[in-house]
């Protein structure tokens, strides 16, 4: 799913909102909007094939729903603070404190 368009109006049909209803109480149940909490869950599952697939970027890319390698990178660096191919080097690294790119 999370390699599919996610857009604010696909999800509120799914769920029989309006959309502006829809970000409100998404907003207020979860403490973000639906944009950053599904970049964090793609950033998070991206995370988990960088540290335990021989995947490419581009293949990692393109799974978790980024267009290309270098959306994907900006996005990930911004999450993370480091790029894709720094954190597949030391995933452990990271394991501790950054490694949360949404709250829990």
């Amino acid at each position: 799913m999370l390699g599919s368009s996610l857009t604010n109006d696909s999800l509120a049909s799914r769920v029989n909102l309006n959309t502006d209803a829809f970000v409100r109480w998404f907003r207020t149940e979860m403490g973000l909007t639906p944009a950053v909490y599904i970049a964090g869950r793609r950033i998070r599952e991206a995370c988990r094939r960088l540290g335990f697939t021989d995947a490419s970027i581009e293949e990692i890319a393109d799974l978790v729903g980024f267009a290309d390698r270098h959306h994907f990178s900006r996005v990930f660096k911004t999450h993370l603070g480091c790029g894709p191919s720094a954190f597949r080097k030391r995933p452990a690294q990271w394991a501790g404190g950054k490694f949360a790119p949404f709250p829990r």
